[in-house]
């Protein structure tokens, strides 16, 4: 498939593409600092889960930037999720498991990495954030779970949504500047968690 250039867009959907493309790649600069950081520890490749996830993270960060300009910013939410649970689950293993390896971790903490809830978010030390806001922090990763949650899950909201869109002659390809400024709102506060979250996986 050809992929849209930013000159076929509509001049108002083409600078909303690219204000969130602008904060995805914000996050990747970030992402890939903490990569190379961590790669100079000599365990990192056996004990590091972000060893292998960060490929996991790079994909969907870049489905983030990919799909709303194709006309597809429903499914750049679903992509968002994945980027928020892998977060939470990165920095709960990483805290809950330091010096083993990560085949040990995984077998430890299967349970928490099998299931689809984050309430193990409640454990995390978050050391790098000052008392008084952690709390909030954790709420506001709850808030961005439930949201980001409605576009994988079929749900009454969703269809709605749908319902709405195709009532206005809203469909992919025909989406409006709206619509991808509201899905960057998502995108910067998801992606701002999934920092903290990772800094604070960080031995």
């Amino acid at each position: 498939m050809q992929r849209t250039r930013y000159e076929d867009l509509p001049p108002d959907i083409a600078a909303a593409v690219a204000a969130n493309e602008g904060v995805v790649m914000n996050y990747l600069g970030a992402l890939g600092y903490m990569v190379m950081q961590s790669s100079r520890d000599p365990t990192y490749r056996d004990n590091d889960v972000l060893s292998y996830l960060a490929q996991d993270l790079l994909q969907s960060a870049m489905a983030v930037i990919v799909l709303p300009r194709e006309g597809m910013p429903n499914a750049a939410k679903r992509e968002l999720r994945f980027l928020l649970e892998a977060s939470v689950k990165l920095a709960f293993v990483q805290q809950e498991g330091p010096g083993k390896t990560v085949l040990e971790k995984l077998e430890r903490f299967d349970k928490e990495l099998s299931s689809s809830k984050i309430s193990i978010k409640k454990t995390l030390a978050l050391p790098l954030l000052p008392e008084a806001v952690r709390e909030a922090f954790r709420e506001e990763v709850g808030r961005l779970f439930s949201l980001t949650s409605a576009y994988v899950h079929l749900s009454p909201m969703q269809i709605q949504a749908s319902i709405e869109a195709a009532e206005a002659g809203i469909t992919a390809g025909k989406e409006r500047a709206s619509d991808i400024e509201a899905l960057k709102a998502i995108t910067e506060r998801v992606l701002a968690a999934s920092l903290v979250l990772m800094l604070n996986s960080m031995p």
